[in-house]
């Protein structure tokens, strides 16, 4: 969504193929879950329902990807306040991919598993183990009044409104996750 609002023609699908970086968890002989973590890729098959996800450096690797060549360039933001992001992307007209929950559904800690081929963007090391936060969602923050957020949501490709103060719980249980695309000067 992000990149069709700069005006790049790419499909979901072709993003997914071309440039998501994508890993799946196995198991080892002794029954223990190994894989590389969500911040060096998306964990699953990004078609299915099943599938863990990803945090924005991945996002931003695969953009960057993408834009390689297009005077544009994918910046990670994780650990911004929703303030900043407000006062220098959304009243700028230029959107911001989130990290909050499904529907704003409290992050739940499903699975760990200890990491094996972390990329060197991860906070994590080869041998540490990563937790899952089920319901961790990505969606595009498109704007804000005094009581809500407005986002586009791929789960059903509407535009939302969030309270705020529920939407701001969420990105922060989430990490304060987001992206943003600038223009290279």
């Amino acid at each position: 969504m992000l990149l069709n609002y700069y005006g790049f023609n790419i499909k979901v699908e072709t993003f997914i193929d071309k440039y998501l970086e994508k890993g799946d968890l196995k198991f080892d002989k002794n029954g223990e879950m190994y894989g590389p973590d969500c911040y060096s890729a998306f964990l699953g098959n990004p078609y299915s329902g099943d599938a863990l996800g990803c945090y924005p450096p991945v996002i931003e690797k695969a953009m960057n990807k993408y834009l390689s060549d297009k005077g544009y360039r994918a910046v990670d933001l994780t650990g911004a306040s929703m303030e900043y992001l407000v006062n220098r992307y959304i009243t700028n007209n230029k959107p911001v991919v989130i990290w909050a929950t499904m529907y704003m559904a409290n992050p739940v800690q499903t699975y760990t598993w200890k990491v094996k081929g972390a990329d060197k963007s991860s906070p994590y090391k080869d041998g540490d183990t990563c937790e899952w936060l089920a319901n961790e969602h990505c969606m595009l923050l498109t704007g804000y009044d005094k009581d809500y957020y407005y986002l586009h949501d791929p789960l059903d490709s509407t535009h939302t409104a969030y309270e705020k103060q529920i939407f701001e719980e969420r990105f922060a249980q989430m990490g304060r996750c987001a992206v943003v695309i600038d223009k290279i000067i």
